[in-house]
């Protein structure tokens, strides 16, 4: 670390941070702002244009030995803006707090002198624009972002994991701090004094400014989901007028929960959150081929879909964002096929929550280079619950995914110039597409042993499940059954609907399925579905990806064709 350099507001001015002066281009200063000194460790870099301003969460002072620290500051040749690092000065002595939130005493509110600082610092650097700063925090870094955000209106604010309320955060911290600062306090008495203090969701409301803000949240995170993601939500609903550039990227990580995402996503979020916003989750516990890490596009309209696909921006990973509360993003991977006159879209079914992370795209690897233009969908419905395990692409109260989903799908082909729609999954992602092609115009569905009635799937357990995350106002699964029938039951839905076609590709080893899915479906439906009964494996799994390609190149090229002349039989032998 290099020596620390005490300098008053004004003295900033005099300093030279030309980082091609020095092997170590880091800057130590203490500034003092009307007799509080504010630790910042200063990161130029040569051609820069952007600041970001980089917030500490709670600080371990046994490893500290009471000097100052500057979480991520040893990452600093790997962030491409110049950077100030902030050390909170209400952690430091005499108490030397772990979580402090700014608070040098009761009525001492350090953010306001921090963000003095940070301003005339950055001014040196040479950005005075304010929407060059960008604020980065998680935790309770987070918190001091949003703080400092306040303070500098037009500038923007990238989190992770934030912490909204302070008072509401973990006893351990806010014991500690309310007993060093608030002489005890209670955290609602604390919260009835000091409003704009200890929420800074109500700092940014009484400050009255639009705000620009990339929230990134764990929902595997108990405190997290239940807690501050709630408060946000709410911020964002309440305050339309100020909350027309924020954004909410949910991602699933169970072994991470409140700890901030791995550095290579947080390099991500901090060096592109200038750019076009960008949605990026945990790279490690994912399979590669999920198309996790991704820089993600925000869309809402076929446009954009058009645009991105002129510029050769493919794979695309985008999400379709909605200004409807309650509504989850469409989440998708896109693949270009220069050529192709025929659209597959893949859904997937049961995702096993502990082991894969949201998105989901099932059989990318296995399916994104068929020759065709492929769209992989991840069904929004699980974001209803961390451990929800499938949802059908039902939706929720709040949400008709099919409708949305569906005119989606459309304006892809649309934006590809393709009639042909291939609509392509198995077990639940087989209900999807079976539940869509009466919704799309020429679509046709590759449905393979899928389920035609949600509750009768593993004895109605994940029915259940799903009634009670998506549609708490109902008491039961066979309350939604009776409200809204078509929406949970293939055979309710196709005796209300006249369009839409299907190959159904069951297995033959699958005898529960056959008995209890396929037979009746059969019995109670027109010509518009045709079935195929060929032997993939014994139970209820898909086929293998070879026969599902072969599948999807058989209806792709000719999806007029009768499917029972590409079926391989019902007695059991080697597939592809």
């Amino acid at each position: 670390m290099p020596p620390i350099q005490q300098v008053s507001l004004t003295e900033i001015d005099h300093l030279n941070f030309a980082s091609e002066t020095r092997d170590d281009p880091r800057c130590r200063l203490d500034v003092d702002v009307d007799g509080l000194s504010i630790p910042l460790l200063v990161v130029p870099r040569q051609g820069a244009q952007r600041v970001a301003i980089l917030s500490n969460g709670a600080v371990d002072q046994a490893l500290a030995n009471r000097q100052a620290v500057f979480q991520r500051s040893s990452w600093y040749n790997e962030i491409s803006h110049h950077q100030i690092y902030v050390s909170d000065p209400a952690t430091g002595a005499p108490d030397f707090l772990s979580l402090a939130w700014g608070h040098v005493t009761e009525e001492h509110w350090a953010v306001e002198a921090i963000g003095r600082a940070v301003k005339a610092v950055a001014a040196r650097l040479g950005v005075v624009d304010c929407r060059q700063r960008v604020y980065f925090g998680s935790s309770a870094g987070g918190f001091m972002s949003l703080a400092l955000l306040a303070e500098d209106p037009g500038a923007r604010a990238v989190v992770n994991n934030a912490q909204f309320d302070w008072t509401r955060w973990m006893p351990t911290g806010v014991n500690a701090l309310r007993h060093a600062r608030f002489g005890g306090k209670l955290p609602a008495a604390i919260r009835e004094l000091h409003p704009l203090t200890s929420n800074v969701l109500s700092l940014l409301v009484h400050k009255n400014h639009p705000v620009t803000i990339d929230y990134h949240v764990n929902v595997a995170s108990v405190h997290d989901h239940q807690q501050d993601l709630p408060l946000f939500e709410a911020f964002v609903r309440d305050h339309p007028e100020l909350c027309g550039d924020v954004r909410i990227h949910k991602y699933a990580h169970f072994a991470h929960g409140h700890n901030p995402m791995p550095k290579p996503d947080t390099l991500r979020i901090i060096n592109h959150a200038f750019d076009m916003p960008v949605h990026l989750v945990d790279t490690k516990s994912a399979p590669a081929d999920e198309g996790h890490g991704w820089p993600v596009i925000r869309l809402i309209s076929k446009e954009n879909v058009t645009e991105h696909l002129a510029a050769g921006n493919t794979p695309l990973r985008y999400d379709v964002d909605t200004e409807t509360p309650g509504q989850e993003p469409l989440q998708a991977i896109l693949t270009d096929t220069p050529g192709a006159d025929t659209l597959v879209v893949v859904f997937h079914g049961l995702v096993d929550r502990r082991k894969y992370n949201l998105p989901r795209f099932e059989r990318f690897s296995a399916l994104h280079n068929l020759p065709h233009h492929m769209l992989f969908v991840s069904d929004p419905t699980l974001a209803s619950r961390p451990l929800l395990r499938i949802g059908w692409y039902i939706g929720t109260e709040e949400d008709a995914v099919p409708e949305r989903l569906a005119s989606h799908i459309t304006s892809v082909a649309d934006a590809l110039n393709v009639k042909k729609i291939l609509l392509v999954g198995s077990c639940g992602g087989g209900f999807t597409a079976l539940a869509l092609a009466p919704r799309i115009h020429g679509a046709l569905a590759l449905a393979f042993s899928p389920d035609v009635r949600a509750a009768d799937y593993a004895g109605g357990g994940p029915m259940a499940a799903l009634v009670s995350a998506a549609f708490p106002s109902l008491s039961s699964a066979a309350e939604l059954q009776q409200n809204t029938p078509s929406m949970v039951d293939l055979m309710a839905l196709y005796d209300t609907t006249s369009t839409g076609a299907a190959w159904y590709i069951q297995n033959s080893g699958d005898e529960l399925y056959v008995g209890t899915a396929m037979e009746p479906f059969r019995d109670h439906v027109d010509h518009r579905v045709r079935f195929v009964l060929e032997h993939h494996c014994r139970g209820h799994n898909p086929p293998t990806p070879a026969r599902v390609r072969a599948w999807i190149s058989a209806a792709a090229k000719d999806p007029d064709t009768e499917p029972q002349q590409l079926g391989r039989g019902v007695n059991p032998r080697r597939t592809a």
